[in-house]
């Protein structure tokens, strides 16, 4: 959606620009604002691409221990014959 840059121009009155950088800033804004809003409702490109997550721990920790958890299984089922790391219980 492209701005109508006559409608904002007026607001840039009291800036020392010319014409075109007074409509270049009115498209560089109408991009940001453009771009939170697709964000806010999950339809910037980068959203569209990843598909959403089924679980999203609330804590960053938790995040971080599940992330080293899957990696840790991820390399025992791609190198299923090498030892397996000692445990810390003395197992």
């Amino acid at each position: 959606m492209l701005p109508d840059i006559d409608r904002y121009r007026h607001h840039l009155d009291d800036f020392a620009l010319s014409e075109s950088q007074k409509a270049e800033l009115v498209r560089t804004v109408w991009s940001i604002m453009e771009s939170f809003v697709d964000r806010a409702f999950c339809d910037h490109p980068a959203q569209l691409v990843i598909p959403p997550r089924q679980e999203f721990p609330i804590r960053p920790e938790k995040a971080v221990q599940s992330i080293r958890l899957s990696d840790r299984f991820t390399a025992q089922a791609d190198h299923p014959h090498e030892p397996k790391e000692p445990s810390s219980k003395g197992d």
